[in-house]
């Protein structure tokens, strides 16, 4: 039970700033996004090598990838060469988010069967995983794939 909810926590940790599908507009250049979050008071990064930093997910085609961080929102825009390749991206966060349900459903399943304080302690992790799922967004704009907290996201789109 450890295990898994161990391996639950690293898939939605990562699917956590992946969730909700939102259909918005990003700025097509990461410049003009940065100049924009930097105005709402974020500390940007924008770097062309931090895919490989964020994960494997996003090493096909990434021209560019924006990080922004403020207070306890944040936001990362990863774009790609071309739309295929973030849409073919977001589809894999899609299916990510799918699998990270599923997986909760199933470590709650599996902490029905404990009992005691360990019970309480697996299920108080589990609500903690689907928090965490549900409080974040991501999306696709065009050659831009984003995810974060509620707020960011809201401050990139236009």
């Amino acid at each position: 039970m450890k295990k898994k909810l161990i391996v639950a926590i690293s898939v939605v940790l990562v699917m956590a700033l992946m969730t909700a599908v939102l259909v918005a507009c990003v700025p097509e250049e990461p410049a003009d996004l940065k100049a924009k979050l930097e105005e709402k008071g974020y500390t940007v990064i924008e770097d062309s090598g931090l895919s490989g930093v964020i994960g494997g997910l996003f090493d096909n085609g990434v021209s560019s990838t924006l990080i922004a961080r403020k207070d306890d929102q944040s936001v990362t825009v990863v774009y790609y060469e071309d739309a295929d390749k973030a849409k073919e991206a977001h589809e894999e966060m899609k299916e990510e988010y799918e699998d990270a349900k599923e997986e909760i459903k199933e470590l709650k399943a599996e902490a029905k069967k404990l009992e005691g304080e360990e019970k309480e302690e697996a299920l108080e992790q589990i609500k903690k995983l689907e928090e965490a799922l549900e409080s974040s967004k991501f999306g696709l704009s065009g050659k831009a794939l984003y995810f974060g907290t509620p707020d960011a996201v809201k401050d990139i789109l236009f």
